[in-house]
């Protein structure tokens, strides 16, 4: 049987408690004659806690493939124990602060109170006010928004991006390093609740330009965050991919399937799937999605 490694965070890895070389996000095999017991992810940063594959982890959960296992492990950062205040600043109606504590955390206090935790610690933030509401935004690499009701506090939008910008509407952009480098722009209404106005897509590299093996790939990585297929489907199917995002659910990656040309998997959190594309005169005209 054939047991499958890929890796966000490139890790040491360790099968059945001996050295198996260094995961990453290129798929590495080995051909193993029974199922590891044990499989340990063991990232080469000190900034993520190793994951492990037993006592039915829920961060590392083997997923059946139709000659093995694929090991896809979900990485969270350290938490570091000790209470540190990250920093502390004073605006015009609210006064912000950033602790790490067993994870990173937010406190706001002024016209308003509110604790919440964010998934990295932060370099800088800022604190903007539109109107009724308050844009509470923290940068590292990426920016996280958190968007509220400044008269009672209510959180009326969090996300995070790559940017943002706020006028009559919310314009937020996320990239992505895909095939194609798509950006994703998303506009939404000020409203309570915030409401999507419409989500377009910016591609540096159309699927024109790609090998035709890497187009189910390029389909799949584009289909999973909702960007435009119109380039490459009949006209007839294209008005069938408006709702492809929502049928395919949480995708955590896609990548080309190590066992059939032409095909992708897609990887979830408890399940993988293979999916292929069928084509008319050059154009995709349908997809095929079989669940192992």
């Amino acid at each position: 049987m054939n047991c499958y490694f890929l890796s966000e965070i490139p890790c040491f890895l360790k099968v059945n408690g001996e050295y198996a070389g260094v995961a990453s996000r290129n798929l590495t095999t080995a051909n193993l004659l029974s199922p590891p017991t044990l499989v340990e992810f063991l990232p080469l940063s000190d900034d993520f806690s190793p994951v492990y594959s037993f006592n039915n982890s829920k961060r590392l959960k083997p997923l059946k493939t139709p000659d093995g296992y694929l090991f896809y492990p979900l990485f969270k950062p350290k938490k570091d124990q000790k209470f540190k205040v990250v920093f502390q600043k004073n605006f015009s109606q609210i006064t912000l602060t950033v602790t790490e504590d067993n994870g990173v955390k937010f406190y706001i206090d002024g016209s308003f109170f509110f604790v919440g935790s964010l998934s990295f610690s932060p370099l800088d933030s800022t604190v903007d006010f539109y109107g009724n509401y308050a844009c509470v935004s923290f940068k590292r690499n990426k920016t996280a928004i958190f968007i509220f009701d400044s008269s009672c506090g209510k959180l009326e939008f969090s996300d995070v991006c790559d940017e943002f910008s706020i006028s009559d509407f919310l314009t937020v952009k996320k990239r992505f390093s895909n095939l194609t480098k798509t950006t994703i722009v998303e506009k939404w209404q000020l409203s309570s609740p915030f409401k999507l106005i419409s989500i377009e897509d910016e591609k540096e590299r159309g699927f024109r330009h790609l090998n035709n093996s890497l187009l189910p790939l390029a389909f799949f990585e584009n289909a999973i965050i909702g960007a435009s297929l119109k380039e490459i489907t009949t006209a007839n199917f294209f008005e069938r991919t408006k709702d492809l995002k929502e049928f395919l659910g949480k995708v955590l990656k896609v990548v080309q399937s190590p066992i059939q040309d032409n095909a992708v998997w897609l990887i979830g959190e408890n399940a993988l799937s293979s999916a292929t594309l069928s084509f008319n005169n050059g154009l995709v005209d349908n997809i095929f999605i079989d669940d192992f």
